[in-house]
């Protein structure tokens, strides 16, 4: 019981690195420095940055883009690949580096559409 536990731990720390870690990217490489309000409203958002593409999406779809749909669409499209990324890791080398590289590319990719979308 130890053991799972242990690996189960050792999962999602890697799954939040791999959401979390990519999307501070943007500091480096999007316009973000330019303006600390941007600065200020990214950290706000920065806990459901992994899920920010897919909910500003769906929002846009149901209307308006600063609507409560689209948050709650960020937040459960955050915790859904947190999930998958750690019982992918947990499953196998080869399954888990794709789903890895996968949510890191999305994950970055919201981030720096975030970043870009706040400097309009």
């Amino acid at each position: 019981m130890r053991a799972h536990a242990a690996r189960t731990a050792r999962a999602t720390t890697a799954a939040a690195a791999a959401l979390w870690l990519p999307p501070l990217l943007s500091f480096a490489v999007g316009p973000l420095t330019e303006c600390s309000h941007c600065v200020a409203q990214y950290w706000r958002f920065y806990a459901v940055v992994p899920g920010f593409w897919p909910g500003f999406t769906v929002g846009m779809a149901f209307g308006d883009s600063d609507s409560w749909v689209a948050l709650a669409v960020m937040a459960a499209t955050t915790l859904v690949l947190l999930v998958a990324v750690t019982w992918a890791l947990q499953r196998g080398r080869l399954v888990g580096t794709f789903v890895v590289l996968f949510a890191a590319a999305l994950s970055g990719g919201s981030g720096w559409v975030l970043g870009h979308a706040l400097r309009m």
